[in-house]
């Protein structure tokens, strides 16, 4: 998997027309990789339809065609040329956000194009059903070959009410795929996504940015020294990060996951999970049910008093252990033999081993942060 993301803070790797710029987290979104996400606006100091479409490879009027009316104005960023295997995956996520709607139906749009000319032109969202959260576009290349790539937003009738798209976390990456049987399932150094489906899979990253999906059944996924997503689906699965920040997900079932020494992201999901989050600090939700955690060093424990069952919390820090709760104000705390207990309101949210309650009660500002 390539990244093609906005970490260096500007627009290396891409070409921009109109009203473009890359931020940090606006008022009403935080970028999904990183620190960095970029803007696009159909605001002041857009192009013209006419321009805009000519630096996309766009024939003249193929904008409008889309259905939405008549396009005035816009701007857009355009990835450099790729190039991919038949079979690849294209995917980034986007945000489209607008004040406009009715008869001006802002909307926002995707290309892919090959020699000079767009073959994909397709609408992400309009004004009449923008997001306002981000969402995940993706496509899958038929042919090997040499790509552009590009996304924009336009004003359509008027040219006075604002929109904007929000792009993040472009990737390409190659795709394995196993069967409903148990497979075994081994990356390479590359950047790949790897997706089990059913049965009980042994899948191993082996290195690069990896996507692992265990899809149904217990499986064993191990990621490796780099940054990875993994998500163990449905059944009793066993997750191993193996470094980088991951992002760890048991799914449905009893799962147990292994974290690593950097920053990771660790949700348990459903079922009774077992979690070593050993070290890094760590985000670690185990979700709903009766969830043991092992903690590592500093990290950040969500009890969510709208989760069923509660989390088993072993080694505990005073000062480098966070807890996120629903309400600071309704937290109480007793003692019991097996360690302290936290409850919201009358809600058991977690025992924590080898700990007394008047450590939390007297230290409540110290240790837990409202959500």
């Amino acid at each position: 998997m390539t990244i093609y993301g906005f970490e260096t803070g500007n627009f290396s790797n891409w070409t921009t027309i109109g009203n473009t710029s890359v931020q940090t987290t606006t008022p009403l979104s935080a970028p999904t990789e990183g620190n960095f996400q970029a803007r696009i606006t159909n605001g002041f100091a857009s192009a013209n339809a006419d321009d805009l479409q000519q630096a996309l490879g766009l024939n003249p009027g193929s904008l409008d065609s889309l259905g939405n009316g008549n396009v005035t104005q816009g701007s857009a960023i355009k990835l450099v040329p790729i190039t991919v295997e038949a079979g690849d995956i294209l995917n980034f996520d986007w945000n489209f956000q607008s004040n406009d709607g009715g008869f001006f139906n802002d909307f926002s749009f995707v290309s892919i194009s090959s020699g000079g000319s767009s073959f994909f032109l397709d609408e992400l969202a309009d004004a009449n059903n923008s997001t306002n959260v981000y969402q995940t576009f993706e496509y899958q290349f038929t042919t090997a070959g040499t790509y552009q790539i590009a996304v924009g937003v336009v004003d359509v009738i008027d040219a006075i009410v604002d929109s904007q798209l929000l792009i993040d976390n472009l990737r390409v990456f190659e795709e394995i795929v196993g069967t409903s049987g148990n497979d075994f399932l081994n990356g390479t150094g590359d950047d790949e996504r790897i997706k089990g489906l059913g049965g009980d899979d042994q899948i191993n990253g082996n290195g690069g940015h990896d996507i692992l999906l265990g899809g149904a059944g217990n499986d064993t996924i191990a990621g490796a020294s780099q940054k990875d997503f993994i998500d163990g689906g449905s059944g009793n699965d066993q997750i191993f990060g193996n470094g980088g920040e991951d992002t760890l997900i048991g799914g449905s079932g009893s799962d147990t996951i292994f974290g690593a020494s950097q920053a990771d992201r660790i949700f348990g999901g459903d079922g009774n999970d077992l979690i070593y989050a050993n070290g890094g600090d760590d985000l670690v939700d185990g979700g709903n049910g009766n969830d043991e955690i092992w903690l590592g060093g500093g990290e950040t424990v969500v009890l969510d008093a709208n989760d069923s069952g509660f989390d088993t919390i072993r080694n505990f820090q005073l000062g480098q252990t966070t807890f996120v709760v629903n309400d600071l104000n309704s937290l109480n705390f007793a003692d019991s033999s097996n360690g302290a207990e936290i409850y919201q309101g009358g809600n058991l949210l977690a025992v924590v081993s080898w700990q007394s309650a008047s450590t939390f009660a007297n230290n409540v500002n110290d240790i837990f942060v409202a959500a």
